[in-house]
């Protein structure tokens, strides 16, 4: 599904913004031929225009660019894992991840490590608790999840402990401050790292995390960077509650900086747009026929426009998802 058909999908959405309690997504393209035409044209891959869509009706959440609360006196921004939100995001992505890709995704990235049930793996971006339960799940490795977002530490640890009792005792759930991380040193065989550098400190984050890694294990991480600056970035930046991305060459040196031995630089962003567009496309097919309160509707309308403003980012060559897979320095 490319940007164009994103694109159509949110103005669907967004058109049906004064749909009354009883709005149906059925309904909605039942009673609007040329509506349903186009978001069909969406799903089967037929459209080629642009969406004209850039996200301007978003709300500006507060925040200083940098993933910091507004300054005292000014409006607070609204809490960025909501409970709507998160249950929202489990109906896209799949019950305790936040992000595309699900389960099949935290698998793909963790296969370098070789993960077993006699090795330690520090996981930085917990998600809602997926990435910790797959990975313990299907490896029973011992997981230690850390986060620096209460709410998704919170929603983490209630989604491992519905899992089985053998994997929900090896998987623990901590905070996450790149400034003081509080992380042992050589506490870990690996490290999966996943949007950990959202807030910046690039330098202190990684020192912290490679440090924590014993010699010779193996580091995998999964970051957005982008090389310029620009409007619609920072715009993006204040949405999501994060510092300007660092440049992927900044990443880069200081892995190498660090000791560490980079095996793999991976642009990942064309497989990334794809699993968004596929989980929105997907989620609209599940609603057709359905009666959505209002509120429902006009939550996924603003995840959509959320995700949306990713994807045009990344269209633009303005962000790319990467990854690294590098082995710590030995002994």
């Amino acid at each position: 599904m490319s940007l164009a058909r994103l694109g159509r999908l949110v103005e669907r959405l967004r058109a049906a913004r004064g749909f009354a309690p009883g709005w149906t997504a059925g309904g909605f393209l039942a009673a609007r031929p040329a509506a349903a035409a186009r978001t069909a044209s969406a799903f089967d891959g037929s459209a080629s225009d642009g969406s004209g869509l850039d996200g301007s009706g978003l709300d500006d959440p507060g925040r200083d660019g940098r993933g910091r609360a507004a300054a005292p006196g000014a409006p607070q921004p609204p809490p960025l894992w909501p409970a709507a939100r998160l249950a929202l995001a489990g109906e896209l992505w799949g019950e305790g991840f936040v992000q595309p890709g699900a389960a099949a995704e935290i698998l793909r990235l963790a296969a370098p490590l070789g993960l077993s049930e006699a090795s330690s793996l520090l996981l930085v971006g917990v998600g809602a608790g997926g990435p910790a339960r797959v990975l313990a799940e299907e490896f029973g490795a011992w997981v230690a999840a850390h986060d620096g977002e209460p709410a998704l530490r919170a929603a983490a640890a209630a989604h491992v402990a519905r899992g089985a009792a053998a994997v929900a005792k090896r998987v623990s759930v901590a905070g996450w401050n790149p400034r003081d991380p509080g992380l042992r040193r050589h506490g870990f065989h690996h490290a999966l790292v996943l949007d950990g550098l959202r807030h910046g400190d690039i330098a202190a984050a990684l020192g912290a995390l490679v440090a924590a890694v014993k010699p010779g294990g193996q580091f995998v991480l999964q970051e957005l960077v982008a090389e310029e600056p620009g409007a619609a970035l920072a715009a993006w930046c204040r949405l999501d509650g994060r510092a300007p991305p660092p440049r992927a060459g900044q990443i880069g040196d200081e892995l190498a900086r660090l000791g560490l031995d980079i095996r793999v630089s991976e642009d990942q962003s064309a497989r990334h747009q794809g699993q968004i567009c596929q989980g929105f496309a997907a989620r609209l097919r599940e609603l057709q026929g359905a009666r959505l309160p209002a509120a429902y509707a006009a939550a996924l309308v603003g995840e959509a426009e959320r995700w949306l403003r990713r994807v045009r980012l990344m269209q633009a060559g303005g962000l790319r998802l990467m990854r690294w897979h590098a082995l710590a320095p030995g002994r």
